[in-house]
């Protein structure tokens, strides 16, 4: 063998055991870890809603999430999500609310969860409880720490008539019958 030879072998050897030793480290998704994850922001953002905290609710939120309620264009970006969720809790409490996942999807790092929502909205000025249930469908996103936020999400009611009987939704000027 020649120096030239020697050398090449060499140099391919070495990028060859820099492949293998790169694929065999690239992590492995944890489908389990993911369903875990997704499901404490779901619950971090239930408890949320429940204690009125518009600062945690946004938490569970990545930096341009589009948020579509009931009878009112699409909510886009942190800003005018945090003015709905302010306007919300200023006219609402929710001392009831949870979610009952019927199917999670995973696909990289985009999973999707639907299901159902059960809450109470109390009005702050007295008026009695509603007992809504609806439906929902929220898409999240992993960030480049590998956490789990929610991107988009849509919900509706399951109950007929506008705005499924929520207080809120009804006094929208955009729900008004």
């Amino acid at each position: 063998m020649t120096r030239g030879t020697v050398r090449l072998f060499c140099m391919l050897s070495g990028l060859f055991a820099i492949g293998v030793l790169g694929c065999a480290t690239a992590p492995v998704p944890d489908a389990a870890a993911d369903r875990t994850a997704i499901a404490a922001v779901r619950d971090a953002f239930a408890a949320a809603t429940r204690a009125g905290d518009v600062d945690a609710i946004l938490d569970q939120y990545v930096d341009d999430p589009v948020v579509m309620v009931p009878g009112r264009p699409a909510i886009e970006g942190q800003g005018p999500l945090r003015e709905y969720e302010q306007a919300h809790n200023e006219a609402f409490a929710h001392p009831a609310l949870e979610y009952e996942s019927v199917e999670l999807v995973l696909a990289g790092d985009w999973a999707f969860d639907r299901g159902v929502e059960r809450l109470t909205e109390a009005p702050m000025d007295g008026s009695a409880p509603v007992d809504l249930v609806g439906k929902y469908l929220t898409v999240y996103r992993r960030g480049s720490d590998g956490g789990w936020k929610i991107a988009r999400e849509i919900f509706n009611s399951s109950e007929d008539g506008v705005g499924g009987g929520s207080p809120f939704l009804l006094a929208q000027p955009c729900m008004t019958p």
